[in-house]
Parts: C-alpha cells; structure tokens; sequence
C-alpha cells in the first residue's frame, strides 16, 4: 500500500480550504515534483510551476522566491551554499 502524506496533510491540516478544489495546495505540487525528478519552483502568487532558476513567475510575473533544492529554505541571490542543510546551490 502506497501512503500519498500530501493527501494525509491537507485532509488534517487545511481540509476546509481545499476541499472541492481541482487542485492541490502548492506544497502537494512541490513534493510530487521533487519525487518526480524535476527541480521547480512554484509561484507563491498563482501556483504556476516554473523552472528552477528563473527569476520572475512566466504565469504572473511575479518575482520568484530562491529555494534550496534539497531542503526548500530560503536562499539569496549569491549564496553558494544552503545555509540549513549546506547544499551546494547552482
């Protein structure tokens, strides 16, 4: 039996704002792209995937947060390493 912990985190955590909803909430996304081998960076603004690197969402326009992509901290342009988990960062 395969235990999905995205659907076990949204129905204990923030059912009420996703249910009837089409999608799942962004960090479900995140998760299932980072199993699935692809490195992305989600809009915190509309959701959109966007590939790693890029520094402005291509669905809004919005300027795209920097991430670690071993642990999802928050970076800063010029760090070259994580400084949570001390991934060298591209």
């Amino acid at each position: 039996m395969r235990i999905d912990p995205c659907r076990d985190l949204v129905s204990s955590h923030d059912s009420t704002r996703y249910r009837g909803r089409e999608s799942d909430p962004p960090v479900c996304a995140t998760l299932r792209a980072i199993r699935g081998g692809r490195v992305t960076t989600l809009c915190t603004n509309c959701g959109t995937e966007n590939k790693s690197g890029r520094k402005f969402c291509v669905g809004c326009a919005s300027p795209l947060a920097s991430t670690c992509p071993n642990c999802g901290a928050a970076v800063e342009s010029g760090d070259r390493f994580c400084g949570e988990c001390a991934t060298p960062l591209p």
